[in-house]
């Protein structure tokens, strides 16, 4: 993030790249009447904040507390306060543009006097910068990872997923660690299947997802699994809305 100084003072920024207006009040001299809140109070601010939306304000408690707002506002605040302040401000965005540091006229001296005491200011945000992106690499990288192990886990899954016909228990028994004496209750539990008496029965909405079928040699009724249904049960899977074996 880049560094902005006005009158001596770095003017602080929120992980969304807003500035503190409360920094900059003190910059254009901390005058009462030029307080952030008084700003705010105006029919001028009150609409442009309307306009920009959401991301215009925020306020921040804690160590970096303060009010923080868009460069729009910046702009505008420093014209409230007076036409000399906003052109230092003009400027120095300018220059922040170009160099990615910006010094304000009054602090120029300063930083040529002194300027390990910029330097350390800089070389400490860029290191806690330089940590955040890190972190957020190493996030991404993690976030990555556990894709790929689900889309691999899904190809896996797609491959049992085809027009060879299985009971619902038999299809079960294809996903590793799923309790396949219990694929029916969950199934029922789901709403998709009935019981009637000790003979589970599919729903007529769940007619295109399984169908009944009567077993040839004991004569009851089988819940057969057809690929739309083979679909659902793998999501449910996925989901963990399936009963799984002690152990997984």
């Amino acid at each position: 993030m880049s560094q902005l100084l006005l009158s001596n003072m770095k003017i602080r920024q929120d992980a969304d790249g807003r500035y503190c207006l409360n920094d900059l009040h003190k910059a254009a001299g901390g005058i009462g009447h030029h307080q952030p809140a008084k700003y705010f109070a105006t029919q001028s601010a009150k609409a442009l904040i309307s306009e920009i939306g959401e991301l215009a304000v925020a306020t921040r408690r804690g160590r970096n507390g303060g009010t923080y707002v868009s460069r729009e506002l910046v702009y505008a605040y420093a014209t409230w306060i007076s036409s000399s302040f906003h052109l230092k401000v003009i400027k120095a965005y300018d220059t922040l543009q170009t160099q990615g540091v910006a010094v304000s006229e009054s602090a120029a001296q300063d930083v040529l006097d002194n300027p390990l005491v910029y330097m350390e200011k800089l070389f400490s945000q860029a290191k806690a910068l330089d940590t955040k992106n890190k972190a957020l690499l190493a996030e991404k990288a993690l976030l990555e990872d556990l894709n790929f192990g689900l889309e691999k886990q899904n190809t896996g899954l797609q491959s049992t997923v085809g027009k060879y016909e299985h009971s619902v228990s038999r299809y079960a028994a294809t996903l590793e660690g799923v309790n396949r004496m219990r694929i029916k209750a969950d199934l029922m539990n789901a709403g998709y299947l009935y019981r009637k008496g000790n003979t589970y029965r599919v729903y007529a909405k769940a007619s295109g997802l399984f169908v009944e079928k009567i077993d040839p040699e004991y004569g009851k009724i089988e819940i057969m699994v057809q690929p739309a249904g083979k679909a659902l049960i793998a999501q449910m899977y996925q989901e963990r809305k399936l009963t799984m074996k002690n152990g997984y």
